[in-house]
């Protein structure tokens, strides 16, 4: 009990152990956020979202226009297979020439040279396949697709927008939820005394559950536990943090909402 107290009143950064307090407020962070941007410049053509709304991961939430780019991998198919019927051609001329020197009914020149053409036209054939990935990646870049899910801000450009990559910056920020996170202020002097004295480990916060409730009063049904404790400081309040992740599978828990936690054993 005695060390439950000792934790209690570091993690929380609250008062001296004789008066410390069993709750502390926080606020809900994401623990992951993710800038909605273009890796190519271009012509906004379709935004998908608006702000608030759920995304999931993998689903379309922008496309730039990319018509041009499409010809350019029509061009770049036509290429391909214009050098595999171009290296199919020298194969065929290179077994003849085989067949010939065979019965030495070929100069060896000759035999030499329908070689050289055919590793020509392999390495055309190379250079057309990866002409063609080039242009399908950058048509496929004009398309961006949610890399996590969660809610989306709102969107910092329009349809018929022009994205530029160099100062654009991102077109909206989608802030994952399940997980999510709860900052807390704690001070770090008063843990880093207590380690020296041996009062704890940093083990022993593994072994705190934290209870959530809103500021209206209303008890959150699921338990977070310690994920991380900062130790960089504020410069004008001399308080570091930590990090509570709690499960939030419906959503009910969104970055900014302020909160009261308690702190308890996961044997409670």
């Amino acid at each position: 009990m005695r060390l439950r107290h000792h934790l209690t009143a570091l993690i929380l950064g609250l008062a001296p152990l004789a008066a410390v307090a069993q709750s502390t407020e926080g606020v809900v962070v994401p623990a992951e956020s993710w800038d909605v941007a273009a890796p190519v410049d271009g012509k906004i053509a379709q935004i998908t979202f608006s702000e608030g709304m759920i995304v999931t991961k993998g689903g379309l939430l922008m496309s730039l226009e990319s018509r041009f780019k499409k010809i350019e991998v029509e061009i770049a198919q036509a290429s391909v297979a214009r050098a595999q019927s171009e290296l199919i051609q020298r194969r065929e001329v290179l077994q003849r020439q085989s067949e010939l020197i065979e019965r030495e009914a070929v100069s060896v020149a000759a035999f030499s040279e329908a070689k050289h053409d055919v590793d020509l036209a392999e390495s055309d054939l190379r250079l057309a396949e990866l002409q063609l990935q080039m242009a399908q990646e950058t048509l496929a870049a004009h398309d961006i697709h949610a890399a996590i899910s969660g809610v989306i801000s709102a969107p910092r450009l329009n349809k018929g927008s022009y994205f530029d990559v160099a100062e654009s910056g991102s077109v909206a920020t989608v802030h994952q939820l399940d997980p999510i996170n709860v900052r807390i202020t704690l001070r770090p002097e008063a843990v880093l005394m207590r380690l020296q004295k041996g009062e704890f480990t940093l083990q022993d916060v593994e072994k705190l559950a934290f209870a959530l409730s809103l500021k209206n009063g209303i008890d959150y049904p699921l338990t977070g536990t310690v994920v991380a404790v900062g130790f960089e400081l504020d410069p004008e309040t001399g308080e570091g943090s930590a990090l509570i992740s709690f499960p939030n599978p419906k959503g009910v828990l969104r970055p900014g909402l302020p909160v009261v936690l308690s702190v308890k054993t996961k044997a409670d």
